[in-house]
Formats: C-alpha cells, sequence, structure tokens
C-alpha cells in the first residue's frame, strides 16, 4: 500500500501517515491502560466470568440506573451519557472518512463496516475484560451504535466532500469555456 500511495503523491501520504497516528490514538484511548490484577490469573473463576459479563450492558438505549448513579456522586448522569454519545461518535467519524478515502465504497459495504468497527471495538474490550477478569473501561451495545454512527457519518461527510468537489471543478469548467 505504501508503494501504491508514493506513487499518488506527498498530499495522499501525509494523509496516510494522519490516518495512521489516528489509529493508534483510537487505540490507546479505547484499550490503554490495561492493568492487570496481582492475583492474576488466579482470580479468574466461573463467579468471575458471570460477574463481569453483568456488568455488560446489552440493552440498545439503556443508560444506566438509580444504582448507576452512587458510582458518580454528585454528578450530572445526563452529562457524563451525551459526553459518552458524542464521544464515541466523533471517535469514529475520522474513520469513516479515512476508509472511504483509501478505498471507494457505497453504502451498504460502509454499512457493515460501521457495525463491524463498532463490535470489533466493543467485542475486543469484552475479551480483555473476561480474560483479566478486571478491566476499567465499560462495555456496552450503545457504544457499538454510535462508534457505527460516527463512522457512518464520516462516510457521509466524504461523500458530500466529494459531490461538493465535482459540482465546484464542472463549474469551473464551464465557465472557461471557449465562447463561439
Amino acid at each position: 500500500m505504501a508503494i501504491r500511495s508514493r506513487k499518488r503523491g506527498w498530499r495522499h501520504l501525509l494523509v496516510l501517515a494522519l490516518f495512521g497516528f489516528y489509529l493508534l490514538a483510537v487505540l490507546d484511548a479505547i484499550f490503554f491502560p490495561i492493568l492487570i490484577p496481582e492475583n492474576w490469573p488466579a482470580n479468574l473463576n466461573t463467579a468471575e466470568t458471570v460477574r463481569a459479563l453483568h456488568q455488560v450492558n446489552w440493552i440498545p438505549f439503556h443508560f444506566g440506573s438509580v444504582a448507576d448513579s452512587a458510582a458518580y456522586p454528585g454528578a450530572n448522569l445526563r452529562h457524563i451519557q451525551w459526553f459518552d454519545i458524542i464521544g464515541n461518535i466523533l471517535l469514529t467519524i475520522p474513520l469513516g472518512l479515512g476508509m472511504t478515502y483509501f478505498r471507494r465504497m457505497d453504502f451498504k459495504h460502509t454499512l457493515w463496516l460501521a457495525l463491524a468497527v463498532g463490535l470489533l471495538l466493543e467485542g475486543t474490550q469484552l475479551i480483555i475484560k473476561l480474560i483479566l477478569g478486571v478491566y476499567y473501561h465499560a462495555v456496552d451495545i450503545n457504544d457499538v451504535i454510535w462508534n457505527a454512527l460516527g463512522v457512518l457519518l464520516g462516510f457521509g461527510i466524504f461523500q458530500m466532500w466529494v459531490y461538493i468537489r465535482r459540482s465546484w471543478e464542472s463549474h469551473k469548467n464551464i465557465k472557461n469555456l471557449p465562447l463561439s
């Protein structure tokens, strides 16, 4: 891919490098720190696995309960929820932009990619939680939805950019036609 990118010019290589840094930042934000318990792997047992699975929010658009407010005393849970929603969407918009930039895709393929991205990110977090028995990131089906929405928004932004650019170039070319 890098060899093919060199033939496309320095702008393409710059976008490729920025996209690579973005991917590293996403991995850092989502998966790290990974803290291994002192008693690992002795802490792993069936009861701990069941407890870990019960901590996962499997219900779409369920944002917590009164019990969750005890974890954040004095905090406005609505603000925390909106911060989480917007953060998850913003996290994956560049992925939708970048994937569409590097490989042209139609909406159907992008929809599957968006769903796969959300499932991959949250699924990996769940696997880490099950392997370690403890994990300091919440695993939530809503994050899958918001991550997928971010990828789709990135795709839409890229498609609008392409449409505007083509319209502008065709308009510019029409103005430059010689009058006969």
